[in-house]
């Protein structure tokens, strides 16, 4: 299947998802998004959130066009919610922005195979984020990936986990 190249699109009527553990860093990037023209921004503090975003939005009548989404955060990375992306269907075509504070050219070899649009290391400006946007939203949209036989569901909360040791 040949790549589909995306229309020019206009940020203000699209929803960016904004993905951190960092509180403060979150809320600036939320900040920055609607700086960037993102008249709506959605924010999620772990993967698990953000997917749970992901999965409902196709079902309403705007689904999520943009993630810019922090690497490494706990208890499951940026990583593997961009290889879930890119492994769903509905969304593989989503474009993901991976953002961190260290990211060495191996790590950043394996994101590019997983299909990450782009990576910004921390801290970035807000001309660094809007050059970012403008580059992701130019590329031709990513091909639904096959799920990799080692993608394992996310997670369970530590809450979760100990709740059903408490059933069982």
């Amino acid at each position: 299947m040949a790549h589909t190249p995306r229309s020019p699109s206009d940020p203000q009527r699209m929803l960016a998802l904004a993905v951190d553990d960092d509180p403060s860093f979150l809320e600036g990037l939320r900040m920055m998004l609607r700086l960037c023209g993102f008249a709506d921004v959605e924010t999620a503090g772990d993967a698990e959130s953000a997917w749970e975003v992901l999965q409902e939005r196709p079902r309403q009548l705007r689904p999520v066009q943009m993630v810019v989404c922090d690497w490494n955060m706990d208890p499951t990375n940026g990583l593997h919610l961009l290889r879930r992306v890119r492994a769903d269907r509905t969304i593989a075509r989503t474009p993901f922005i991976l953002v961190t504070a260290s990211l060495s050219e191996e790590a950043w070899r394996g994101a590019i195979t997983c299909g990450a649009t782009d990576f910004l290391n921390k801290p970035f400006s807000l001309e660094t984020l809007r050059e970012s946007i403008d580059l992701a939203l130019s590329l031709p949209a990513p091909e639904p990936l096959m799920a990799p036989d080692n993608l394992v569901p996310f997670p369970r909360s530590r809450m979760q986990r100990a709740a059903r040791r408490k059933q069982g």
